[in-house]
Formats: C-alpha cells, sequence, structure tokens
C-alpha cells in the first residue's frame, strides 16, 4: 500500500533532479588565432565585468607575477638545480597557469565564456595548477586551483553542465600545459580494437 506513494516521490525527485542538472545555455567565444594584445584586452574587460571582488582578480595576478619571477631549475642529467637557460643562454621563468589558459584560448583548447563567475576565477587562485578539466557544453576550461577553495568542481561554474572532462597527464610525450585532450579520448584510442570472429 506504501508503496506507489513512495514510487510517486521517487518519481517527481529523479525528475526534479534531471531538470535541475540541465546546462544553461550560454554565450562563449572561440579565440583561437586571436592576436595576444587583443585578446589581453578582451579578459580584462571580461574581469572587470565579473562578479569576482577585486581581492580574488589581484590574487591570482600576485600569483602570476610570482610565477613569472621565479627560474625555472633543472635536475637530472648531471644539474641539481641549476636554473634552465633558453637556446640564447637567458634563465627560463615558471608560467602560472592562469597565463596557460589565455594561451589555450588562442590554441583553441578552450573558450573563453561569456561571463567570468567568482567560482570560475577561484580555479586559478593558487600559486601552482593546471587546467585538469573541461567542460564538454560550453567548452570552458577550468582550473584545479579551486582544489584550494572547497574541493573540485561537481559541474560546470560556467553553464552548470555536469558533463566535465578530465586532462590527459600521462606521457611521455607530455602536452604543453594550453594544450587539452581528454583522458577519455587518449584511453579510448589506445584500446586495442576488439577482434570480431564470425561464427561458423
Amino acid at each position: 500500500m506504501a508503496i506507489v506513494p513512495l514510487r510517486r516521490r521517487l518519481d517527481r525527485l529523479e525528475r526534479l533532479a534531471t531538470e535541475l542538472s540541465v546546462s544553461i545555455k550560454v554565450e562563449r567565444r572561440m579565440c583561437r588565432d586571436m592576436d595576444w594584445p587583443g585578446l589581453l584586452q578582451l579578459v580584462d574587460e571580461k574581469l572587470e565585468q565579473s562578479e569576482a571582488d577585486e581581492a580574488l582578480i589581484n590574487e591570482i595576478l600576485a600569483f602570476v607575477g610570482e610565477a613569472a619571477a621565479t627560474p625555472v631549475l633543472e635536475y637530472g642529467n648531471g644539474k641539481n638545480g641549476e636554473p634552465l637557460l633558453d637556446e640564447e643562454s637567458q634563465p627560463v621563468f615558471e608560467q602560472h597557469f592562469f597565463v596557460s589558459w589565455l594561451m589555450g584560448l588562442l590554441t583553441g583548447s578552450w573558450s573563453l565564456p561569456e561571463d567570468l563567475p567568482r567560482r570560475f576565477l577561484e580555479g586559478f587562485a593558487s600559486r601552482y595548477g593546471t587546467i585538469m578539466w573541461r567542460c564538454e557544453e560550453c567548452l570552458s576550461g577550468l582550473g584545479n586551483g579551486v582544489l584550494d577553495k572547497g574541493g573540485p568542481y561537481n559541474a560546470c561554474p560556467i553553464c552548470n553542465s555536469a558533463n566535465l572532462s578530465h586532462k590527459y597527464l600521462g606521457g611521455p610525450p607530455w602536452d604543453p600545459p594550453w594544450v587539452y585532450r581528454a583522458s577519455e579520448d587518449v584511453w579510448a584510442a589506445k584500446r586495442p580494437q576488439r577482434m570480431t570472429t564470425k561464427k561458423r
């Protein structure tokens, strides 16, 4: 007797959960092959319009500056923490993953959202990190600095989709930080194709 009302309640909860998990259609912009100054101006405008407070944006920019002033140290092959030098014998400096996100916009690895909400920007508010996830609905690249701010994303902070892929971190060769390949795609390509045999 009580099973029917319980079943109705469960059905109602399932419908409600489905309605809530539907992604929101958002405007996005692919910035592939844009020039660097134009991209920086566009992102700066988005940051000025963001709901995030100035303290969070300044925290990210401070991490960017700290990384740009920190030489990359080389270990192995007879090197023990010596500065890495480029072809012109100049020191190579670290790059914060917010800069990698900007470069990924130029290469088409992800899109530039119309709005940059606080939860999205929290993904870059860490000294070290990478663009660990990409929303496969709106193509937003998501930083893993959010792990310091309450845990990983359960849904995209831009469009609310739960369809997040995980960056493939394997190698060699290792992808540069601004290149995004979903681990699911890489593993699917590596899986041997099943051989089909005809029954006699």
